[in-house]
């Protein structure tokens, strides 16, 4: 669990120091995380053909109007954001301090994850294309 906080950390301080959208660092950190999640979550249903979920709440297509598509994302996305706020707080994570090693770990981390997402959309595509 200290890695979490500690990717979490390197997310928020990013954010937190960078440009004009200081105050909604922990924001904009959640939902990073919860678009990420949402991502692979979809990938791995779609790869693993889960039949029942791709037809449900998780299958927003072209058919969709722009309002029903909204309405689906934030009945999906709200309660990982709401579940994630309550993991990490704001102030536990104002309250952090890392080593710079430690740091660079949590960098090592996301960017191994983002490497992860990466393969992970790549493979979902290739194999769909040949279903």
């Amino acid at each position: 669990m200290d890695w979490i906080r500690l990717v979490f950390f390197v997310v928020y301080r990013y954010y937190s120091t960078a440009g004009k959208n200081r105050d909604v660092a922990y924001f904009q950190t959640l939902l990073i995380f919860v678009a990420a999640i949402y991502i692979n979550f979809l990938c791995l249903v779609r790869l693993f053909h889960f039949n029942v979920l791709s037809g449900s709440l998780f299958d927003i297509g072209n058919n969709k109007g722009s309002i029903e598509m909204l309405e689906i994302l934030l009945l999906v996305l709200l309660p990982g954001y709401f579940f994630l706020s309550r993991i990490i707080k704001e102030g536990e994570l104002k309250g952090l301090t890392y080593s710079e090693t430690m740091v660079l770990k949590g960098k090592r981390i996301l960017f191994s994850y983002f490497v992860f997402s990466l393969v992970l959309i790549v493979l979902t595509i290739l194999l769909s294309r040949n279903n």
